[in-house]
C-alpha cells in the first residue's frame, strides 16, 4: 500500500472520471457482445476476459476471501493463507490475474459477481487507465487495507459497470411506474418485491446488494428484509 506522501503524488479521482471511465468499457462491452444499450447486464468474467484480464480458480479456504488480485504491471506477489483446518495456502499472483476462490460456501456465492467485478475495477483503475497506484494484493474482504478513498474509487466503478445507473433507473421505473419508492418490505410489498428480485437476478446480484445500489441512487429509502 502507498503512503499518504506518495498518494498526493496522484490527480484525485473525480466521479466524473470514474463515470467516464465507466462509458468507455461499457460501450467497448456492448460492442464486444452486441449488446443493446437499452437494458444489458455485465459479467464480470466476461468483461475481465475482454480486457485481457485471466481469471483462475483455487482452493484457498471458506473462511477467506471471494476473490483475489494483484494490481501491478511486472511484479509478482506471494499471498499466504490458512482455510479452516489452519492449513497454510499459498498464492501466486501476477498483475494481470483475478483468482477466484472455490470454497466459498453457498450462502455467500450471491455475492460472486460483486467480488469478482471489485477485482475487475481494481484492475482497470490501476493497470488498464493508470490513475491510481495500489501496488498491493487486495480481496473484496481487505477494506482494513484500503483508505477511504481507494474504496469509495474501487466500489464507485464497481457499482457503475455491475448496475449501471441509466439501465437501473429505466428498469426501475418500468416495474414501479416511478423513480422513487420511500420503503420496500419484502413481506408486505410482496409483488413490488418479486419485481425487485427480478432487477438482482437480471444484474446477477443479490437484492441486498441491490437495495444498497437503490439507495444510494435515490431510488429507495427504505429497504426492509424479514429472515
Amino acid at each position: 500500500m502507498i503512503t499518504d506522501y506518495e498518494r498526493m503524488k496522484f490527480m484525485a479521482v473525480t466521479k466524473k472520471q470514474i463515470d467516464n471511465i465507466a462509458i468507455d468499457v461499457l460501450k467497448r462491452y456492448i460492442e464486444h457482445n452486441h449488446c443493446e444499450w437499452r437494458v444489458f447486464s455485465v459479467d464480470p468474467f466476461e468483461l475481465a476476459k475482454m480486457l485481457g484480464i485471466n481469471i483462475e480458480f483455487s482452493s484457498l479456504g471458506a473462511d477467506n476471501a471471494i476473490a483475489y488480485t494483484y494490481a501491478a504491471d511486472t511484479l509478482t506477489s506471494i499471498e499466504y493463507f490458512y482455510d479452516q483446518y489452519d492449513d497454510e495456502l499459498s498464492l501466486k499472483l501476477d498483475g494481470n490475474t483475478i483468482v477466484v476462490n472455490t470454497d466459498i460456501p453457498d450462502e455467500r456465492t450471491g455475492l460472486l459477481n460483486m467480488a469478482v467485478m471489485y477485482c475487475v475495477a481494481i484492475q482497470i483503475i490501476h493497470r488498464l487507465y493508470k490513475l491510481v497506484d495500489y501496488g498491493a494484493c487486495l480481496s473484496f474482504s481487505d477494506e482494513d487495507d484500503l483508505t477511504e478513498t481507494d474504496l469509495w474509487e474501487i466500489s464507485t466503478l464497481t457499482k457503475e459497470l455491475l448496475m449501471p445507473t441509466s439501465i437501473l433507473q429505466k428498469l426501475f421505473h418500468s416495474a414501479y411506474g416511478k423513480d422513487h419508492l420511500d420503503t420496500l418490505n419484502a413481506v408486505l410489498h410482496k409483488e413490488n418485491y418479486l419485481k425487485f428480485c427480478a432487477i438482482s437476478t437480471l444484474f446477477k446480484v443479490t437484492p441486498d446488494v441491490l437495495a444498497i445500489r437503490c439507495q444510494q441512487l435515490r431510488l429507495l429509502d427504505n429497504y426492509i428484509k424479514v429472515a
